[in-house]
């Protein structure tokens, strides 16, 4: 009934306008009759009133004004807003409704420059808070940490460009899926580091199998800028890691689980420095046999067998 008197043929969409002070949504619903979709909201959110000029306002706490113009019903937050209104409003939506079912897109550098500094401020003082709440043993290492995390996501604030996340069905492949699309500022750093991914290729596609109810695949190069960043952060994992083991009052052979743990940091610390990131796995369902085929890059291949064939041991000694 909600549908009754929408022209289902046609997208809905909303755009988030902003002036460079505020932001002002406008959104849009073809249909094929207007009063009649507003009789079947009426009990929901009021009886329309004429505001002259087409428009009609809903009132209540946010009056919510309606025109209707072209086959479309116009909704805003003002009545200003009924003014001027584009002969074409899908053409704001770009191709979304052509590529998808549902789906947002946001343009980072159109937000204006305050909320984007009250989004980095917002974040150093959770990232104060947090470091006010470790005991002091472990502010030192937690502030290197938190720094390297909140350079980079002011990164990604200050220079984003674009970032699309769109669903879509196809029922007679019967499939669907989600893509998630993002773009930098041209020049920019992250531009830059992003570049840096696009010719890069995996040596492990092949374990991406057909039929497969999950599968997964990424590869990257890590900019060199950032790898002893990187590896800092693995040493402070570590640390903290053995710090935990030495609190477990219940481990058993603490000494073997350490030597594991740094084992296992050391390959990671050795695989960071090669720059490289690569890996793929499929899980596959059929049968009712769950199967999971995986295949990642390492430094060194044989450094892996010997830590599981060391953790094998353990197990088989508890």
């Amino acid at each position: 009934a909600y549908l009754e008197g929408i022209d289902r043929d046609n997208p809905i969409g909303m755009v988030l306008n902003t002036d460079g002070q505020e932001f002002t949504p406008m959104g849009f619903v073809p249909v094929k009759d207007l009063d009649k979709v507003l009789s079947v909201l009426e009990d929901s959110v009021g009886t329309p009133e004429d505001a002259g000029d087409g428009i009609k306002e809903i009132p209540g706490f946010q009056p919510i004004f309606v025109k209707e113009q072209g086959g479309y019903a116009f909704v805003g937050q003002t009545i200003e807003s009924m003014r001027n209104l584009p002969a074409n409003p899908v053409a704001s939506l770009g191709d979304l409704p052509q590529e998808y079912d549902l789906a947002i897109r946001g343009f980072a550098q159109n937000v204006p420059e305050e909320y984007l500094k009250m989004a980095v401020q917002g974040l150093q003082e959770g990232v104060r808070q947090g470091l006010e709440a470790l005991p002091d043993e472990d502010k030192e290492r937690q502030e290197r940490l938190l720094e390297l995390q909140l350079k980079q996501m002011e990164t990604y604030i200050t220079e984003s460009d674009q970032l699309t996340i769109g669903w879509k069905t196809e029922p007679e492949k019967g499939r669907t899926f989600i893509d998630i699309a993002f773009s930098a500022v041209a020049d920019s750093e992250l531009a830059r580091q992003m570049n840096a991914l696009s010719n890069a290729t995996s040596d492990y596609s092949g374990f991406i199998l057909p039929g497969a109810a999950v599968a997964m695949n990424f590869t990257g190069e890590i900019p060199e800028e950032q790898l002893q960043a990187g590896i800092d952060a693995i040493e402070d994992m570590k640390a903290a890691a053995i710090k935990e083991l030495s609190r477990d009052v219940d481990l058993e052979d603490k000494e073997a689980a350490t030597e594991l743990l740094e084992a296992a940091i050391e390959i990671l610390t050795e695989t960071m420095k090669t720059g490289k990131l690569d890996g793929a796995a499929s899980l596959m369902l059929e049968s009712g046999n769950p199967q999971l085929l995986a295949s990642f890059h390492v430094a060194d291949g044989k450094e892996v067998e010997e830590m599981l064939r060391r953790m094998a041991e353990l197990a088989a000694e508890e």
